[in-house]
């Protein structure tokens, strides 16, 4: 360090100049972030396709867990209750568990495009929302099978 008047040089602890008496010009602390930012802090961006695609998937699952978790028992329980309504049981519980099956595998294609956007794209909402919906349509469905197994009358 070098005074700014007289150019005599400074050692860092003194305040003035001890040739010319002016005052030495302080040192402001720079601090430099040596860490790396990650991917939750980084820059928000556009949803992209993969992003767009777990979102779509997880709405699905979730559709198909919250309609066929109502539409099956009760068709289940008409079956049981009225059995001259013509509804079979056996066909309500095959169909029921296999909507339920699809549900899940949207469910669980939610979540694989979820980390392949976590992985490719910028974080977004949309991603964010298909996996948190993608994890609901999951556990969903698996309540309605194990549900509609349960209560099969086998």
């Amino acid at each position: 360090m070098f005074c700014p008047i007289c150019g005599q040089p400074l050692r860092e602890d003194q305040k003035f100049c001890p040739s010319c008496g002016s005052k030495a010009p302080q040192l402001t602390p720079t601090h430099v972030d040596y860490s790396v930012p990650s991917r939750k802090l980084a820059m928000k961006g556009p949803a992209g396709p993969n992003s767009k695609m777990c979102l779509a998937f997880a709405i699905t699952s979730l559709v198909i867990g919250v309609v066929g978790g109502f539409v099956g028992p009760m068709s289940f329980l008409v079956s049981l209750l009225r059995p001259a309504s013509g509804l079979n049981t056996t066909m309500i519980i095959i169909v029921t568990v296999v909507i339920h099956v699809v549900g899940l595998v949207f469910g669980i294609l939610s979540r694989v495009f979820s980390a392949k956007a976590g992985r490719l794209e910028p974080p977004n909402g949309a991603e964010r929302a298909g996996s948190v919906l993608g994890i609901i349509g999951i556990v969903t469905n698996a309540a309605s099978i194990g549900t509609t197994i349960f209560l099969a009358p086998f």
